[in-house]
C-alpha cells in the first residue's frame, strides 16, 4: 500500500510546486503592471500641469490683449486698474480662473490618491513576495534621513497652495466690481458658482489633509495582508442584474 501511496503523493509535491510558481509569477507580472500604472499617473500629472499653465497663460495673454487694444485707442478711457475691473467681459473671462484652478487640483488629488493607492498594493506585494518583509525598499529609503527629499517637496507643496489660492482669489476679487454694478443674472450666477466651487475645494482640501495626516505613508505596517484579499459572496436581496431594455 505504501508503494502505491508514494507517487501520488509526489504528484501532489509536483502540484502544488506547480501551483505555487505560477501564482508567484503571477505575483510578478502584477507588481510589473502596477509600476507601470504608477509611471502612467506621472505622466498624466505632467500633462494636466502642461495644460492648466496652457489655460492660465491663454487667458494673462487675452487680459494683456485687453489692456493693450485699450491703450492703442486715443478715443478710448484711460486703461486705469479701476477701468478694467467694472469691465463684465474682462469679469467673465477671470470666473473661469477659479474653475480651471479647481478643476486641475481635483484631477491631481485623484490622480495622487490613484498613485498611492498602487504603491501600496506594490509594497504588500513585495511583503508576500519576500516572504513578509519587503522587497522593494523604495518607500522605506525615501523615509531615512538619507533618501529624504522633503527639503524640496515641502517648499514646493507650500508654494504650490499658495498660488492655488492666490490666483482664484485674485480673480474673483479684481472681477467683482463689474459684477456687483451689473444687471445680468447671468454674470453674478457664473461669478457665485465659481466663488462656491472655489470654496467647495478649499473646504474638500483641508478635510482630506486632516483625515489623512497619519495615512499619507505607503511603507506604513500592514493592516491587510495579499491573502486576506479574497471576493466576499454577494447576499441574496442585495443586488440585482440590470434589466435589459429598462
Amino acid at each position: 500500500m505504501s508503494r502505491r501511496q508514494h507517487p501520488d503523493e509526489n504528484d501532489v509535491s509536483r502540484a502544488r510546486d506547480g501551483d505555487h510558481t505560477l501564482l508567484r509569477t503571477l505575483q510578478i507580472k502584477e507588481a510589473e503592471w502596477t509600476q507601470e500604472e504608477l509611471q502612467d499617473c506621472v505622466r498624466l500629472i505632467q500633462r494636466y500641469r502642461a495644460t492648466y499653465l496652457a489655460a492660465i497663460f491663454a487667458t494673462i495673454g487675452w487680459l494683456l490683449a485687453q489692456v493693450l487694444e485699450a491703450s492703442g485707442d486715443p478715443e478710448a478711457i484711460s486703461p486705469t486698474l479701476a477701468v478694467l475691473r467694472s469691465r463684465a467681459d474682462i469679469a467673465t473671462v477671470l470666473c473661469i480662473v477659479p474653475l480651471l484652478n479647481s478643476l486641475f487640483v481635483v484631477l491631481v488629488f485623484e490622480t495622487e490618491f490613484r498613485m498611492e493607492s498602487l504603491a501600496r498594493y506594490k509594497f504588500m506585494l513585495g511583503h508576500e513576495l519576500n516572504q513578509g518583509e519587503p522587497a522593494w525598499r523604495w518607500e522605506i529609503w525615501k523615509e531615512t534621513p538619507e533618501g529624504s527629499y522633503r527639503a524640496w517637496t515641502n517648499p514646493s507643496n507650500v508654494i504650490f497652495g499658495l498660488v492655488a489660492l492666490t490666483l482664484p482669489s485674485a480673480a474673483l476679487w479684481f472681477g467683482f466690481p463689474a459684477v456687483r454694478n451689473s444687471n445680468e443674472l447671468l454674470l453674478w450666477s457664473f461669478w457665485f458658482f465659481s466663488l462656491t466651487v472655489f470654496v467647495s475645494l478649499i473646504i474638500l482640501a483641508i478635510y482630506l489633509a486632516v483625515k489623512n495626516v497619519s495615512k499619507n505613508q505607503v511603507a506604513r505596517p500592514l493592516e491587510t495582508g495579499w491573502q486576506d484579499l479574497k471576493t466576499q459572496p454577494r447576499k441574496k436581496g442585495r443586488w440585482r442584474s440590470p434589466r435589459i431594455g429598462r
